[in-house]
């Protein structure tokens, strides 16, 4: 809606631009460097179907930036940097350089804004401050100091500031590549220079060099949290009872077929592999981000998963001009799968995020077309003791089996239960009540 040469607007699959001037005859979208950029993949394929409107396809589910993990951040930023060098040797620019001009069709980017393209003109890329301010600082805080870029995100939706980044750095920056970014800062406009020789490259080589090695230094780093190792790190399930929890998992999957699954609590990704030998999408949620780190990597160049680092008790909410630009994260997972996945979710929710019982269950509700597999925790289960004594509460009958399953049973019904050996664990699969209310 920002844009101030044309309008965007939503017609089922297709997303349809509408221009308020006629696009030139001569226009980067019309010259075969454009077309190259969608067969490579660079370019979010469009149509232009007259001269005042491009269609462009529409993906059933978008991330934005303060959802990412470092990893795609940095993708977002590398692709960029290629769409800005091609369009660049044709004697184009981009007027915009935020991460909001990148989607994920899976793992893999795409630039969304063709309208952002603009001859070059002047010997300045304005855009340079954008680009830095959404890429290169998160990404040079995150690698300093281990808070995800995806937080400095929430923070604003132009990026970090650059005078709060170099106070966040301090003196680490002047060694470090990415530090040196931050040295010029012109009323909040980093200035990168164009070298428009008539029949040369107009994008200057040593700017493009520059960046690129910037980003080359910035490439995320592996780091252990306490959920990085937890495939390897179960003790509190059993061999047997493990075995029994992926077979009545890919049992189920195999019946149900589901063609859209959404894995709440994903971690990385073991369940969600799974579910991809049916699925055409699968939506993997996990608020720990070196979990989601590990799963890109499983996943990555796959177009049918898509990874969103958000915690269920505090998602992103709608965002920009009177919280219309930005759909909340709920909003955008509503009705978005056929088949929900929440195993061994419900207590940390319940327990560790204090949430009720019957609000649990109206999210997966809401999230699922029609069926939910589900792993309830009993509160013998040293899991719970755990949670339990973090959080000081001494209420775990309120946390019973017989009570979890009264407050899904509000909104689904229960198809088959499969209790795992040697744990208190029950694996429930469920179907969406259509009356419930």
């Amino acid at each position: 809606m920002r844009d101030p040469e044309g309008t965007l607007e939503f017609d089922g699959s297709t997303a349809c631009r509408r221009l308020h001037k006629a696009l030139d005859a001569g226009h980067f979208l019309r010259r075969p460097e454009a077309a190259r950029m969608v067969t490579d993949g660079l370019l979010t394929p469009y149509a232009i179907a007259d001269d005042r409107r491009i269609d462009v396809r529409r993906l059933p589910f978008v991330s934005y930036p303060y959802e990412w993990i470092d990893s795609q951040l940095w993708s977002a930023a590398e692709l960029t940097l290629e769409v800005l060098r091609r369009a660049a040797e044709a004697g184009w620019e981009l007027k915009d350089a935020t991460g909001f001009n990148v989607i994920f069709r899976g793992t893999r980017p795409e630039f969304c804004d063709h309208l952002s393209f603009a001859p070059i003109a002047r010997r300045e890329w304005w855009a340079y401050g954008q680009f830095i301010r959404h890429f290169i600082a998160p990404l040079a805080i995150s690698r300093q100091s281990g808070l995800p870029a995806a937080r400095t995100h929430r923070g604003g939706l132009d990026g970090l500031a650059v005078d709060a980044a170099r106070r966040m750095l301090g003196p680490r920056r002047w060694f470090h590549r990415s530090g040196f970014a931050l040295i010029e800062h012109r009323t909040g406009v980093h200035r990168g220079r164009m070298n428009h020789r008539p029949g040369g490259s107009p994008l200057h080589a040593g700017l493009h060099r520059f960046l690129c090695w910037q980003l080359d230094g910035l490439v995320p780093k592996s780091r252990q949290t306490a959920w990085s190792d937890y495939e390897s790190d179960r003790i509190h399930y059993s061999p047997s009872s493990l075995a029994e929890k992926r077979s009545t998992v890919t049992r189920w999957l195999d019946t149900i077929r589901p063609q859209r699954v959404l894995d709440l609590g994903c971690n990385q990704g073991e369940f969600s592999a799974l579910a991809l030998a049916h699925a055409t999408q699968v939506i993997c949620v996990d608020a720990d981000s070196a979990s989601l780190e590990a799963l890109w990597h499983r996943f990555k160049d796959d177009e049918r998963v898509h990874p969103v680092l958000a915690s269920l008790d505090d998602p992103s909410e709608a965002r920009g001009w009177r919280g219309r630009e930005f759909t909340s994260l709920v909003d955008r997972l509503r009705a978005q799968a056929g088949t929900t996945l929440a195993l061994a979710v419900v207590h940390h929710l319940a327990i560790g995020r204090s949430i009720p019982l019957d609000d649990i269950a109206d999210l997966m509700a809401d999230c699922t077309e029609e069926h939910l597999i589900i792993e309830l925790v009993g509160t013998e289960d040293p899991k719970v003791g755990e949670l339990l004594a973090g959080r000081n509460r001494t209420d775990a009958e309120t946390f019973s089996l017989d009570r979890q399953r009264m407050a899904f049973l509000r909104r689904f019904s229960i198809i088959e239960t499969v209790n795992l050996p040697d744990t208190q664990r029950q694996l429930l699969l469920m179907r969406k009540a259509r009356h419930a209310q």
